[in-house]
């Protein structure tokens, strides 16, 4: 199974005047995903990526799959693979 890598990016409260903080997730299925279902778990972890950043005031500027991980960016697994929809 392929590891999908989602790359997130917040930014802070303009007021503070710091510049977008990055990370990349992965996503190992836990099983043969189609490319819809795989679609349909992006969608939702950006949806709650949403959400937890409006909580605390900041927006989310960036929620896409990506093939590279940028230089400088590790990547967080935070236990995501079994997020069911």
């Amino acid at each position: 199974m392929e590891i999908v890598y989602l790359l997130i990016c917040i930014a802070p409260l303009p007021e503070l005047e710091m510049p977008d903080v990055c990370m990349v997730y992965s996503m190992r299925p836990q099983y043969v995903m189609t490319q819809p279902e795989i679609d349909g778990k992006v969608g939702l972890i950006c949806d709650f990526a949403r959400a937890g950043a409006m909580r605390h005031g900041d927006r989310m500027t960036r929620c896409e799959v990506v093939e590279k991980i940028p230089k400088g960016l590790t990547i967080y697994n935070p236990g995501i693979e079994g997020i069911k929809t």
